[in-house]
Formats: C-alpha cells, structure tokens, sequence
C-alpha cells in the first residue's frame, strides 16, 4: 500500500482557513477550520475595457480528502460544527492562518477580509475529487482586488 504522503505532490504544502458561513436566528456566523498540506493558486490579470482598468485574480485551492469533511447537506444539519468542515459557494478561504471573522466588528467583517487580503477569495465552485490519484476537495474563486 503506498504511504498517503506519497499520494500528494510536494508542493502541496500550504496551510489556509476556511470559513463556512451559516446563520441563526437570521444573525450571519463563520465557523474557521485551518487546514494543512493544501493547495493554493492564484492567478492575477489586468483586464481592460475602454479607459477603465480592472485588476482581478482567480484561485484555485485543493484540499487533501479528510475524516472531516461533510456534503453541504450534513454539515448544515450539524448543530455543533466544531470538528467537521465542507465546501460552499459564499464559503471564504485565506491562505495562512487566519484570525476569526466577527460581523459584528468593524476590521473583522468578511468583507473587511476579502478586500484587505490579497490572498483570500470567496468560492464560487466546488468539486469532489476523492477517485484516483491525490483525492481532494476543490474549490474555485475570483478574487476582486489586491493592494
């Protein structure tokens, strides 16, 4: 049987934070879970149209299969979400380790994350790869804009 280290390639050695987003009582709550041995891309164009200049960027992080990882459905149905994550459009990923999102708390927002971190983007695709070679979980998103 081959060593599950072996299974993945060297460079994915990344550490990021995912947040998964979920609301009570209409009040809007990220759960972070920091996870090891990922891998992050990004991506970074300059489109223009006209006279006006757009900088973006796309990413792309693969996340090693892991006893942890729920469908969307189960997770939602979780009431304590503490040890297990998923992957969600409007979920967020950073690459590093990542203080908490706080919505309550200017500088802390999401928004706040996504527009001061060059490195974080909001998924808008996901995939279950978990057949073959290097099974994982991928997730794709834009990235608006970077300082």
């Amino acid at each position: 049987m081959q060593n599950v280290l072996e299974m993945y390639p060297p460079w994915w050695n990344d550490n990021i934070s995912l947040f998964n987003r979920f609301e009570v009582n209409g009040l809007v709550f990220w759960h972070r879970t920091r996870l090891s041995g990922c891998f992050f891309q990004k991506v970074e164009s300059t489109h223009l149209n006209g006279l006006e200049k757009s900088d973006r960027g796309t990413s792309t992080c693969r996340i090693r299969e892991n006893e942890s990882y729920l469908d969307p459905d189960e997770w939602e149905a979780l009431r304590d979400k503490g040890y297990y994550f998923t992957l969600r459009p409007e979920d967020i990923i950073v690459l590093g380790n990542t203080p908490d999102i706080n919505e309550s708390i200017a500088g802390q927002r999401s928004s706040d994350l996504l527009e001061n971190n060059r490195y974080a983007f909001r998924i808008t695709d996901t995939a279950v790869n978990i057949k073959g070679g290097s099974p994982h979980y991928k997730a794709l998103g834009e990235i608006r804009q970077w300082k």
